[in-house]
């Protein structure tokens, strides 16, 4: 499906709309629609709308790493709990070869923030507490300049 970033947004926020008040499968065909289908995605994106908790774990709140340890635990993977740790206990992949579910790692001098990539130019992640857990689009320039490393953890066997 392609739609203008404006209309996509629009389409996630609707989604959101839905599984909050219960309605999981419209939800999940938006879901689909716009970013594919992909286990974790999913997964991420019931998580939307979460507030930032810094050190959070859980859907009280939770912050970036916290997001993904949350994500890949559900589907029996433990990872560490810092963006620094998560970073080596994935397998580094090109950003060429970066598909959905994959880890996205960001910072300067190291990492200091991690997402997960949803496809296309989007991806999802507890940026700050204002925000909570949100889809993001990496064409800004924060994404572009800060990008550090990408990386796959493998789900099952």
């Amino acid at each position: 499906m392609s739609l203008s970033e404006h209309d996509a947004q629009s389409a996630l926020k609707r989604a959101l709309a839905l599984h909050q008040s219960g309605k999981l499968d419209a939800a999940e065909k938006i879901y689909d629609e716009i970013l594919g289908n992909d286990e974790t995605r999913s997964d991420v994106l019931t998580l939307l709308g979460t507030p930032y908790l810094w050190g959070g774990r859980t859907r009280t709140g939770l912050d970036c790493s916290g997001l993904v340890q949350t994500v890949f635990h559900a589907h029996g993977v433990e990872l560490p709990r810092t963006a620094g740790d998560q970073a080596l206990a994935g397998r580094a992949v090109g950003l060429a070869e970066v598909r959905a579910g994959d880890l996205l790692f960001f910072g300067l001098d190291g990492i200091t923030h991690v997402a997960m990539y949803l496809g296309g130019t989007k991806l999802v992640e507890a940026a700050n507490p204002t925000s909570g857990i949100q889809v993001s689009d990496m064409t800004y320039t924060w994404y572009r300049t800060n990008l550090y490393a990408a990386g796959r953890v493998s789900i099952g066997s």
